[in-house]
């Protein structure tokens, strides 16, 4: 059975959602990254 418009409009927003968390959690994952080398950085000078 085919889903109705509306439907079809939710699931693309769920997975827009879904998306952008991945994406925000990944970015601050590699910001975090970042920072953890930075320090290991200066600890070594």
């Amino acid at each position: 059975m085919e889903d109705s418009f509306e439907e079809q409009v939710l699931k693309i927003q769920d997975r827009k959602k879904l998306l952008a968390s991945t994406l925000l959690s990944n970015g601050s994952s590699l910001e975090n990254l970042r920072h953890l080398l930075h320090e290991r950085k200066d600890l070594e000078v």
